[in-house]
């Protein structure tokens, strides 16, 4: 249907890619991942700086706020949303990895945003890393 619209030039490409995908030629850079070890604990830094890891907590950061997975399920609901033309926006679901391993900046602050886990079941996995390391 599409390509007989384009084709008797009812629709124009960039009608169908308002991002202008087709135009650009040069690859993207490939992508990495960093990983940062935070604890809001001082219990858990200790003990950690006891076998040679050295942690921040939470709170000691400056530069980078970091925050909950559900602000940034929040922030991502509101795109897409208009109301006049009846647009509810972008469904809530759980983040992937890849979306809580970037650094976003909003409103002119840096944002980290703490990865999305299924609390019960790390709890135990957490919980007993820290009871055979210690």
């Amino acid at each position: 249907m599409l390509f007989f619209l384009n084709k008797k030039n009812f629709l124009a490409p960039g009608e169908l890619d308002p991002l202008n995908r087709r135009l650009i030629t040069e690859p993207k850079p490939e992508g990495f991942v960093q990983v940062c070890i935070l604890t809001d604990n001082e219990i858990i830094q200790s003990r950690l700086a006891s076998v040679g890891i050295h942690i921040q907590q939470v709170k000691d950061l400056e530069l980078v706020q970091v925050r909950s997975v559900k602000i940034l399920q929040n922030i991502y609901s509101h795109l897409g949303r208009n109301e006049r033309l009846g647009l509810t926006g972008r469904p809530s679901f759980e983040m992937g990895p890849f979306s809580t391993s970037k650094l976003y900046t909003i409103c002119g602050r840096t944002l980290a945003f703490t990865p999305s886990v299924n609390k019960t079941k790390n709890k135990n996995i957490i919980l007993s890393f820290l009871s055979l390391s210690f």
